[in-house]
């Protein structure tokens, strides 16, 4: 795998090319009936990080442990991240508490517990099976419904947190089929509800000093008030222990949202000033792209790297000393990675080489850049390994890619380029890329 300073585009040698045209289709796959809404629990779970396999990123329902996805969602669903609501009361407050790196899984149904994680295993549904579970009750169950399933949920949970486990599949339930019939029995008895008998452990485990982050008033406001699902998401995952190769992912990250949302604004500023307004460039520049660059910005800060002068050639090492200032004073259109600074100089000329189409020529380069941004990503989340920090930053990267590429389609559609990106030829034609309906994805 090579770093991601090292990464060769394409961009440079094709941005001039003569492309082929080639036509686009495309698919979708998800549930068997239609819906797109998932819930997440072990308590209610907000600001998860959830993604289905093909990357598509949910959105929660304000003041819900729902998700919604705005296409049929492919199977396995993933959620990593988020708080546990401890009081059930829909949003962050003293309290809650982090899920760290504990990872959620469902293989079928509609809910991501612990459950649905356990139930895929055919060792570990073995003893679940022994213990009275059917499969449609492992997968359509909540703790905070099914007493039996709370009982399972809290058993694992406990010995996760104490054992320092992220994935529930590594656990042998075997070893701990006696301690969760137990559970069931005591469960079934105390006359308690699902919830309370959850709340009841989490403050056992809290009490018992266990590696539990806990929010208290003052961090759930400052959380609340940053008005960012994905760096409220990022803020609940343990400390990384970060490898030098993660470093510059993320540095590489930081810098590539850097240049995608100004080059974005000043093609938007160019083609206006022609007398033109295409609202795709700047509405993925301002919402989404600002979104992403800030969230990049926050590991550096939580990992304190100071990358403003960091040019990213082989060899160099990113300083420790994260500096607000000195990053915020990074000007526009100037990038500290070479690769990336070339990156936009290239696609700023040939966007602005034939001043008479430029309303075209700045959404293909639109197209090229997510394109690539795409490629690099998938780069970056083999690479980021088990880091699932990094992972669930890069697939919501990622997932938004994937939205602003069709945006800058439609928009070529919409300047009666009907092929859209395609018209780019087979290297920027990418109907494999998931596709939000019209009207329901934020670009």
């Amino acid at each position: 795998m090579k770093r991601p300073f090292l990464k060769t585009s394409s961009l440079s040698l094709a941005l001039f090319s003569a492309l082929n045209l080639v036509g686009c289709g495309g698919a979708t796959s998800g549930f068997d009936d239609g819906s797109s809404t998932v819930e997440v629990e072990r308590g209610p779970v907000l600001y998860a990080h959830v993604m289905d396999a093909s990357g598509l990123k949910a959105q929660q329902l304000a003041g819900t442990n729902q998700y919604t996805f705005n296409l049929p969602p492919a199977y396995p669903m993933s959620s990593i991240g988020g708080y546990i609501d401890m009081d059930a009361n829909g949003t962050l407050s003293a309290g809650d508490v982090a899920m760290g790196n504990l990872q959620l899984h469902a293989y079928e149904g509609e809910k991501l517990t612990l459950a649905s994680t356990l139930s895929h295993s055919d060792a570990q549904y073995s003893v679940l099976e022994t213990l009275g579970f059917t499969l449609e009750q492992l997968t359509t169950q909540t703790p905070s419904t099914d007493l039996a399933i709370a009982a399972l949920s809290d058993e694992v949970y406990r010995y996760c947190i104490e054992n320092a486990v992220t994935d529930p599949a590594q656990v042998d339930l075997s070893s701990l089929q006696n301690q969760i019939a137990t559970r069931i029995a005591d469960y079934q008895s105390q006359g308690f509800t699902a919830l309370q008998q959850e709340s009841l452990l989490l403050e056992e485990l809290i009490a018992a000093g266990e590696n539990l982050s806990v929010l208290d008033a003052a961090e759930a406001e400052r959380l609340l008030a940053m008005d960012s699902s994905l760096s409220i998401t990022q803020s609940s995952f343990d400390d990384l222990a970060l490898t030098e190769e993660q470093k510059v992912l993320i540095a590489y990250s930081w810098n590539e949202e850097k240049m995608a949302k100004e080059l974005y604004l000043n093609l938007y500023d160019a083609v206006l000033s022609q007398g033109t307004e295409i609202k795709s460039l700047y509405n993925v520049a301002t919402n989404s792209e600002s979104q992403h660059m800030e969230a990049m910005r926050v590991l550096l800060e939580k990992y304190n790297l100071e990358i403003s002068q960091y040019s990213g050639q082989e060899g160099e090492m990113i300083p420790e000393g994260y500096d607000d200032a000195a990053l915020s004073a990074v000007a526009n259109a100037s990038f500290p990675l070479v690769d990336i600074q070339t990156m936009y100089n290239d696609l700023w000329n040939y966007a602005t080489f034939n001043t008479t189409n430029l309303a075209q020529s700045a959404l293909e380069a639109g197209c090229m850049v997510e394109v690539k941004d795409v490629e690099d990503l998938n780069e970056s989340i083999e690479a980021a390994g088990d880091a699932l920090e990094l992972v669930s930053a890069f697939e919501t990267l990622r997932a938004g890619s994937y939205n602003h590429y069709w945006a800058f389609n439609n928009g070529l559609v919409q300047q009666g380029i009907d092929e859209g990106c395609c018209v780019l030829g087979e290297e920027y034609c990418r109907p494999d890329f998931p596709q939000v309906p019209k009207g329901q994805g934020n670009h």
